[in-house]
């Protein structure tokens, strides 16, 4: 099993594969580095939808990042995200933290993506 992170916009045919462990790796960094949050998953109607959870944290749920049930991680999510983790350039040494990194840019610019 593993984890496809596709990118929202359908003229961009970009996606990431990560393994469970890689996942896993990458969202306990971003609890870490305070760029992703554990809340509680909205109601199942928010969730289709994509809103906004209401916790006023900044970052991207990490529930959106454990499990593979077509969350859409949206822009403004991302660049919270991004902002958070520029002061953490000490991982930016991992390869895969860097491709990580460089999918949250690319998918910010294209409307997001979808973990499935």
């Amino acid at each position: 099993m593993a984890y496809t992170l596709a990118i929202v916009d359908g003229s961009r045919p970009n996606s990431l594969e990560l393994t469970i462990w890689e996942m896993s790796v990458v969202r306990d960094r971003m609890i870490a580095s305070n760029a992703s949050h554990t809340t509680p998953p909205p109601r199942a109607t928010a969730r289709r939808l994509g809103e906004r959870c209401s916790s006023g944290l900044r970052g991207i749920p990490a529930y959106k990042l454990a499990e593979p049930c077509d969350w859409v991680v949206r822009p403004d999510e991302i660049s919270e995200a991004l902002s958070i983790l520029a002061v953490h350039q000490d991982e930016q040494n991992d390869p895969n933290w860097k491709i990580w990194v460089d999918f949250l840019v690319e998918s910010g610019r294209h409307g997001g993506f979808v973990v499935s």
